[in-house]
């Protein structure tokens, strides 16, 4: 028998899994990888992963987020 991949979750659920909350999600959007299905964000437990790991080795990836210098002078 094959198992089958996760379906993928909302942002609600993603938001649990990275310990945040879903607004601080929906903000940094362009930061955790997503897929679009129709007109619905979801996510995948490979995206989150793949997202944990690139932070893992960048411990601030928002420091040079254009994100982040709109605020700084």
């Amino acid at each position: 028998m094959t198992d089958l991949p996760e379906p993928p979750f909302d942002r609600a659920e993603a938001a649990r899994r990275l310990g945040v909350k879903p607004s601080w999600l929906r903000d940094h959007r362009g930061e955790v990888p997503y897929r679009r299905i129709g007109n619905f964000v979801r996510y995948t437990q490979t995206d989150l992963e793949t997202y944990l790991a690139r932070i893992a080795r960048d411990p601030d990836p928002l420091a040079r987020s254009t994100r982040s210098k709109a605020g700084a002078r």
